[in-house]
Formats: structure tokens, C-alpha cells, sequence
């Protein structure tokens, strides 16, 4: 998956920004689109915004794993 120019844009880590990509990170929560680009997924990213904020700023360079938010 594509991450969406805006997001490659706003965020400098290229770990996290790989990992927010990851079609796995999003396909493996039931019911769930994995595709970012629309707009359940520009919803997600934004109930994501402050997790992907916090990370981008401290673990800039990885390792970690994280388990994104979807409420529904």
C-alpha cells in the first residue's frame, strides 16, 4: 500500500512511515478497509494523529510495533 502524499509530507520518520503503509497494520482489524487513502482511512489516520505524532518525534529510527485505533 501507498501511504498518501499528505502523510508522507507531515511525517519525517521513514519507519513510521513505512509501518502506517503496512497493509497489515490495518487488514488485520475486523471489518475493516484496509485502504488509508479514503475516508475511513483519512478517519483512522486521524484518531491515529497524536500516537503517530508522539512516535515521529521520539522513536524516529524504530524499533517498536503498535496497534493503531479504529472505533466504529
Amino acid at each position: 500500500m501507498t501511504l498518501p502524499p499528505r502523510y508522507g509530507r507531515k511525517y519525517k520518520s521513514s519507519y513510521l512511515k513505512a509501518k502506517i503503509a503496512d497493509e497489515n497494520m490495518w487488514s488485520r482489524i475486523p471489518c475493516v478497509n484496509p485502504d488509508i487513502s479514503g475516508l475511513d482511512g483519512a478517519r483512522r489516520m486521524k484518531e491515529n494523529e497524536l500516537l503517530f505524532e508522539f512516535i515521529d518525534q521520539y522513536f524516529p529510527d524504530g524499533s517498536y510495533a503498535f496497534e493503531p485505533v479504529n472505533e466504529q
